[in-house]
């Protein structure tokens, strides 16, 4: 499981000397951003690592290319995966690469579906994983001015959203002399129009317009799909989606939502459901249980849903880290989801155009008041729902409460979490709480390891040297910060903080935390140790 940003291009479309103007555009944009490199290095025969900011390095990876690398921030610290991107066309163009053979790159992100030519000479430049660091967005930002800049022959997918995109080219448009607009896939009218220009057969372009576009499912798509795809168009979609899965099933419940809040017709939904040969031929009993679960027929009510991705929530630039993302996943496996929809009908259109279509198979009027009785009777009939969604006090609303009181608790501070700390200076206005614990924690640190700090003192240079080295595991340290170790080494009156932090066990998430965030400002390492010295 991981977060991930791809882009794909076709080298055989792009002249050399316009992907060098564009890589000298995107070096730019690193300028204003704390990109962070890994730089291997030796002393005293021993191989250590160090962090850098990102700039143009000669024979990448011994490559023979220059270029640049991202893995991560440098602010905070935060890792990801390896972003390369070379300032040569030449390094995207080995030895038997496969010819273009034409085709729309778009066709390169859909899964194989008949009658759709896969695009050739295609390769993906990028796809690790960013796991939602916060170098996401700017990493998401070059990416869209290379697409912006080579429409034909770049794009860029993954686990980004249109939101994420118009944060992302905003950020980048400070500093271009040419602004850059959103990637095709979203922008609904423009990838509409690629989609009918890119050969993929007529009856196969709802489909690929719906899996490219990074646009929130709602009515606005919902209204634009209606006006340019034939009402049978649509239904077809849903009866293929829906004829996928059994009424009970996870899947189905997922897709009659998504067709509720894009605003499609709901006696369509009924035929496609339950009447249609061609559809699921569900029991009208059990479609209508859905309906009234989903509380269609009741306008104001919680549609929250805490196991909604920021991928889902598309019309937000918010980005899940893999922490958050896991646990939404998790959460959606154990029935965390909201079955509310963010859409209403009223009961007696839902009443009638259920009789009109499968009216002759059961007393609907009848059926819809038993289901309503029993609902008012029972709830939700899940506790987990009522509890987090339903209920007065539930807890979608406790929680919507401790979040307004959290941010104006918070406005009051610079500095609210240990991993703010890398914004820290001398005076700054700080949380109470987060400096009492940081207070405790230096305290400790202290008393840590005074006896083996004895006898780190009776180390000559290269000895204590080689100790640092040795014991770096779990943290890539600055290059600033190895530069005083290597330069302070020798001063027991200062060396002994830095001695201390190599002894917190950073196996475990909160000695690790602790560490990269003093390490990313030893600013802040050295006012706590200082103040807290004599304690």
């Amino acid at each position: 499981m991981g977060i991930f940003i791809d882009l794909k291009i076709i080298p055989q479309r792009i002249a050399p000397d316009k992907w060098k103007k564009v890589y000298q555009e995107t070096l730019h944009l690193i300028d204003h951003y704390a990109f962070m490199d890994r730089i291997e290095a030796e002393r005293n025969g021993l191989p250590y690592s160090f962090s850098v900011r990102t700039k143009d390095r000669e024979n990448l990876f011994g490559t023979g290319y220059h270029g640049w690398n991202s893995i991560g921030d440098l602010r905070t610290g935060e890792n990801t995966e390896n972003y390369v991107l070379y300032g040569d066309i030449h390094a995207y163009l080995p030895d038997g690469q496969t010819k273009d053979n034409g085709a729309d790159i778009l066709c390169a992100v859909l899964p194989d579906m008949d009658d759709i030519i896969k695009t050739s000479g295609c390769i993906n430049i990028w796809g690790n994983k960013t796991q939602g660091e916060d170098s996401h967005i700017y990493l998401l930002a070059v990416a869209c001015l290379i697409t912006d800049r080579f429409p034909e022959a770049a794009m860029v997918s993954g686990d980004i959203s249109a939101g994420q995109c118009r944060k992302a080219v905003a950020w980048a448009n400070q500093y271009l002399d040419t602004p850059i607009g959103l990637p095709v896939t979203a922008d609904r009218e423009k990838l509409l129009m690629r989609v009918r220009q890119s050969g993929i057969p007529g009856d196969k372009q709802l489909e690929a317009f719906y899996l490219l576009t990074l646009e929130a499912k709602d009515a606005g798509l919902g209204a634009f799909v209606r006006r340019e795809f034939s009402a049978e168009e649509i239904a077809q979609r849903y009866r293929e989606c829906f004829t996928r899965f059994q009424i009970d099933q996870h899947g189905f419940s997922a897709y009659m939502k998504e067709y509720l809040e894009m605003g499609y017709d709901f006696k369509e939904l009924c035929r496609i459901v339950v009447e249609s040969p061609k559809g699921m031929q569900a029991g009208p009993e059990e479609f209508l249980h859905k309906i009234i679960e989903a509380k269609l027929h009741i306008k104001s009510k919680e549609t929250f849903d805490y196991t909604k991705l920021s991928t889902e929530n598309a019309d937000c630039g918010e980005v899940d880290n893999i922490q958050k993302m896991f646990a939404k996943v998790m959460g959606r496996l154990c029935g965390a989801g909201n079955r509310n929809v963010n859409a209403f009908y009223p009961l007696e259109k839902i009443v009638e155009d259920s009789q009109e279509v499968f009216g002759s198979q059961c007393d609907v009027p009848s059926l819809i008041e038993s289901l309503l009785k029993e609902s008012e009777e029972n709830g939700s009939g899940d506790i987990l729902q009522s509890v987090l969604y339903d209920d007065a006090d539930s807890v979608c609303r406790q929680d919507d409460l401790r979040k307004n009181r959290k941010a104006c608790e918070e406005e009051k501070y610079d500095i609210n979490s240990y991993r703010e700390l890398a914004d820290f200076i001398p005076g700054c206005r700080m949380k109470p709480e987060l400096e009492a614990d940081i207070i405790k924690n230096f305290r400790m640190l202290h008393q840590f390891a005074q006896e083996e700090y004895e006898e780190f003192r009776g180390l000559d240079r290269v000895q204590r040297e080689n100790f640092f080295i040795r014991n770096n595991q779990d943290i890539l340290l600055h290059k600033s910060v190895w530069d005083i170790i290597f330069g302070r080494v020798m001063d027991d009156a200062y060396i002994e903080r830095i001695y201390s932090l190599f002894h917190v066990n950073c196996a475990k998430k909160d000695g690790y935390n602790f560490c990269r965030n003093l390490f990313a400002n030893i600013q802040a390492l050295d006012y706590y140790w200082d103040r807290t010295k004599d304690a």
